[in-house]
Parts: structure tokens; C-alpha cells; sequence
């Protein structure tokens, strides 16, 4: 938005010419705004950093969050949001200005499905990842089945880059073969996996971090 305008309100001019803050206006939906070209303080900065590092971060995780974080009737929230909402509030540690994001903390997906239990997670010398687990499908909620979809995702930190695996396999495999896209030996990558519905989109399992 550009400033319309400097100037001076006729009901507090003389208050507002002692005023050293210069005042800029603007106009939203219709309505003046003012704005105080006052410096943030390191409170505004810290909470704005951190924003920006959760915003950033959930950018990579856009495609596998509009399943995981499905947004529920009557909430308007963005499944983006969502996720936001959640890196910015649970999983960013340090102190200003070195904050960091905390992976195992981040949860790409929330729900109430069932989810397996005793995963194993194995890489193969050749990028190949296999993983594994174990279910009581006798004994599964109300929100889950056994064709339930598994979604994987994988986060390289050192190049910046997600990798979406979504319908990889389905909650009675009891595993699935994924092979990882291309990186270095020295790259760090981060992993989660998590179950969704095939028949409601909005019954979505709780994200589990692996570990490598």
C-alpha cells in the first residue's frame, strides 16, 4: 500500500506539529490508518523473526499440510495457517536473535486417527528407505480403517527442500519402500510420517518423527 499523503489532523495540530514521529496515512478497505514511523522494538523484532522463520519453514510443508492439517467445519483456518501456528508456538527454540526451529518438535499433521506403533525406519546405502510397523487393526477407532492412507515427507536442511511422498502405502502394508530423492553424505534431513483417511479427508492421525 502507498502513503496517500503527509499531514497534519485539524483537531490536534498543535500537538501534532510538536511531535517529532513523523505520521504517514493510509488507506484500507475505505478506512484511514495511521502509521508512527516509531523503530520496532526488540520484542516486536524477536516476534517477527520468529514469524518469519515459521512462515519460511512452512512453505516446504504447503502440499503435505493441506492433508495434514485438513481444516475442520466451521474453523476458518488455513491448513497453512495451521501448521504456522504450530512451528511458531511448539517447536522454535533459542533466544533472540538465534532462533532456530527444534524438527523433532514439528508436527505436520494433527488428528484423532489411530496411528501404528513401533515404527522402524532403515536407509539403504543406495537412498533406498524402507520402513516398517506394527497396528491392532481389531482395535482402531471410529475415524480409522485399515486402507487408511500413509503419508511420508522428508526435509533436507542443509539445501532447504521438501520431498512429498503422499499416498505411499496404506495403513494394512505394514511397510513401505521409498526411495530418497538425491543429496549429499553431509546432508541433514528430517523425517515424518503420518496417516489420513481414504474416505473422510478430515480424519487425519497425529505426525510421528523419525528418527535416521
Amino acid at each position: 500500500m502507498a502513503p496517500i499523503g503527509r499531514r497534519l489532523s485539524p483537531l490536534f495540530n498543535e500537538r501534532e506539529a510538536n511531535d517529532k514521529r513523523t505520521k504517514l496515512y493510509y488507506i484500507i478497505n475505505g478506512i484511514k490508518r495511521e502509521k508512527r514511523l516509531k523503530p520496532p522494538t526488540e520484542r516486536q523484532m524477536a516476534q517477527r523473526l520468529k514469524l518469519g522463520l515459521a512462515s519460511s519453514f512452512a512453505g516446504h510443508l504447503k502440499e503435505i499440510v493441506v492433508i495434514g492439517y485438513a481444516t475442520q467445519k466451521k474453523i476458518p483456518v488455513t491448513p497453512g495457517n495451521r501448521a504456522v501456528r504450530q512451528i511458531l508456538n511448539e517447536a522454535i527454540t533459542g533466544e533472540y536473535p538465534d532462533y532456530r526451529i527444534d524438527y523433532p518438535k514439528v508436527e505436520i499433521s494433527e488428528g484423532h486417527l489411530n496411528m501404528v506403533f513401533d515404527l522402524e525406519m532403515v536407509i539403504s546405502e543406495g537412498g533406498k528407505i524402507n520402513i516398517k510397523w506394527d497396528d491392532d487393526l481389531d482395535s482402531l477407532n471410529r475415524y480409522s480403517r485399515t486402507d487408511d492412507d500413509v503419508h511420508f515427507f522428508i526435509y533436507n536442511a542443509t539445501t532447504s527442500t521438501g520431498h512429498n511422498f503422499k499416498y505411499a502405502a496404506k495403513r494394512l502394508d505394514f511397510q513401505v519402500e521409498i526411495q530418497c530423492p538425491v543429496f549429499e553424505k553431509e546432508d541433514v534431513l528430517h523425517y515424518w510420517l503420518f496417516l489420513a483417511s481414504a474416505v473422510h479427508k478430515r480424519y487425519v492421525s497425529g505426525s510421528v518423527y523419525l528418527l535416521k
